[in-house]
Order: structure tokens, then C-alpha cells, then sequence
């Protein structure tokens, strides 16, 4: 999933992710392998490969940023025969949305309709399309 990922975003022109921290791999703030190591990921801390990925999707009008996360811990992606992605934060150009984890989207149906449809239409569909999948929604 990982590879189909950046290999999506690497091709698709609509999409843009900040890569001025990739040197450093996996950001060590959230990586406990490399506790040992303190780099501080400053405005990059939700884009570090491995955890968090933060990307801007620019669709028509619309330019969106969306932070999505890998599902599971080191421990499941070495085990698991399946892989999920999940969006975390998302907004618009004009910083409307949230998180779902804070409830932002509870009250704006429309909006996360239309946040969540770019998603799936510049991102989700072509991530489908390189690994010859079709994905499953949850709620």
C-alpha cells in the first residue's frame, strides 16, 4: 500500500506533498526505534512517511489538505495481510473542516461530502487502480 501511495502521489500533478524532511526518514518523534535521536519535524511532524502523510490535493476550484494516517502500529503492518489508510485531518482553501477524531465534521455534512469525494476521486480511485483493487469504505 505504502509503495502504491507514493507512487500515486509522485505521478499525479494535482497533488502535492512537502518532501523538504524525507532525509530524514520516518520522523524520530514518533518512530521509538530511533528514541535515541531527537530531529524536531517542526511544521512537517503529520507529513513523516511512515506514520502521517500530509498532501494538497488541488481538484477544478477546490485545493484541499489532508493529513491521512496508515492503520496500525509497526507491529500489525509487519503481521497484517491487509493495509487501510485513513484521513485524519482534512480542509479546504479555506481552512473549513477538522478532524474527525475532534467531532469538526459532525455538523457540516456537505463539506465533508465534498472533502472526502476529492479524496476518493484524485487519490483513493488511483491508489485502487495501481494495486488492481477496489477499496472498501467504513464508517
Amino acid at each position: 500500500l505504502e509503495s502504491a501511495v507514493m507512487n500515486v502521489i509522485k505521478h499525479n500533478p494535482n497533488i502535492y506533498r512537502d518532501t523538504s524532511l524525507d532525509y530524514l526518514g520516518s520522523s524520530p518523534l514518533l518512530d521509538h526505534s530511533n528514541s535515541d535521536k531527537i530531529y524536531s519535524a517542526g511544521e512537517n511532524f503529520y507529513n513523516d512517511i511512515k506514520h502521517y502523510v500530509t498532501i494538497k490535493i488541488t481538484s477544478g476550484q477546490n485545493s484541499n489538505r489532508y493529513t491521512f494516517r496508515y492503520y496500525g502500529s509497526d507491529e500489525d503492518w509487519n503481521n497484517s495481510q491487509t493495509s487501510e489508510i485513513f484521513i485524519c485531518y482534512a480542509f479546504d482553501k479555506n481552512t473549513n473542516g477538522g478532524s474527525e477524531g475532534h467531532h469538526s465534521f459532525r455538523f457540516k455534512g456537505r463539506l465533508k461530502k465534498k472533502l472526502t469525494n476529492i479524496f476518493e476521486t484524485e487519490f483513493v480511485s488511483k491508489i485502487d487502480k495501481e494495486l488492481n483493487l477496489t477499496h472498501t469504505e467504513t464508517k
